[in-house]
């Protein structure tokens, strides 16, 4: 047809001997098999960061509550502090570990919450082995308010990234 230009990606049709401009649906994303893949690939990505940085965290609290107390540096706050901070961070990366296309929200709450307690619970117990440490209750009441302040930041970082457009992008990215 005169006056129309082939735009990249378009279909000409042979109708009668002439060739036609086949016209173009609005731009949507069709979900191909590449898209899929590479969705797939930026989710594993995002969930062996969350499992490396868990295994990393989770190493450090271990080798951190089980050294010595001769060989501990003095403390300015009171353990509790310390205690409610670590397990801040462990629940919050359990939370980000755990994949959520797989568990609802209240299932991975669920289980980072349990696995956060046990671990505190034992973590308690074991100290009573260490020279100069012992198992106090108080420490696992601290851990558990650190557990839930860590499951709340998650939550607001999840509806956060979940309703913010630049977050989705980002992640969508690969980035």
């Amino acid at each position: 047809m005169l006056g129309m230009q082939a735009r990249a990606g378009s279909t000409d049709v042979a109708i009668n001997g002439r060739v036609e401009i086949a016209p173009q649906p609005p731009a949507v994303r069709r979900l191909s098999a590449t898209n899929w893949s590479n969705t797939f690939r930026i989710v594993m990505s995002i969930m062996r960061l969350a499992s490396i940085v868990l295994v990393g965290y989770w190493a450090l609290i271990f080798f951190g509550t089980h050294l010595p107390k001769a060989s501990m540096p003095s403390l300015n706050a009171s353990d509790k502090v310390y205690h409610c901070g670590a397990f801040i961070g462990l629940s919050f990366l359990l939370c980000w570990a755990i994949p959520s296309s797989r568990f609802s929200l209240g299932k991975i709450l669920i289980i980072a919450a349990l696995v956060a307690l046990l671990y505190a619970v034992l973590d308690e117990w074991t100290q009573q082995f260490i020279p100069g440490r012992t198992c106090d209750i108080w420490d696992v009441a601290a851990d558990a308010v650190g557990v839930a302040i860590g499951l709340t930041t998650y939550c607001i970082a999840r509806r956060i990234v979940r309703h913010n457009k630049f977050a989705q992008r980002f992640l969508a990215a690969g980035i």
